[in-house]
């Protein structure tokens, strides 16, 4: 994460932010069962990807029943809903838990919480990005889902 201190983050373009910028190591742990892993820590990911996809992933699922989350380096979590509970599969790892949904959801809300707060606060430029600019000051992402229908870009 150091070296992406030396860019103006405000002026990087968003997709590059989300996918190769804010790189930390990223735990999943579900009771006794480490989700992502990678030589005994947690697996390093980027920040914005895993806190912003990985919420759509949590309302995909409640919505449709199943929900997969693209892991950027390498590997997959697929959720899989049952009842009230979430079955992950985590082909990075290879290992799969059981945990209940509203767990699930809040954790990953606090998770999402956590990162905006966090670069926020080390990134302030981040706050003037065109796209991200507005989720970092605590507002909702752009809806592409409009830009793609033919209406202006989200930025």
């Amino acid at each position: 994460m150091e070296s992406d201190r030396k860019y103006d983050v405000g002026s990087v373009e968003s997709a590059i932010l989300s996918e190769t910028f804010f790189e930390m190591p990223v735990r999943l742990r579900v009771g006794e069962v480490e989700l992502l892993e990678w030589q005994g820590r947690g697996y390093p990911l980027p920040l914005l990807h895993m806190a912003t996809l990985g919420l759509d992933s949590m309302q995909e699922l409640r919505r449709s029943g199943s929900a997969n989350l693209m892991l950027p380096t390498d590997g997959d979590l697929f959720f899989e809903l049952s009842g009230e509970d979430v079955v992950i599969h985590s082909t990075q790892t290879d290992r799969i838990a059981q945990a209940k949904y509203d767990e699930l959801l809040h954790a990953w809300e606090e998770f999402t919480a956590r990162v905006r707060e966090f670069l926020s606060k080390e990134f302030p430029t981040l706050e003037t990005q065109p796209y991200w600019g507005q989720w970092v000051k605590g507002g909702d992402l752009p809806d592409w889902g409009q830009w793609v229908k033919g209406r202006d870009p989200p930025y």
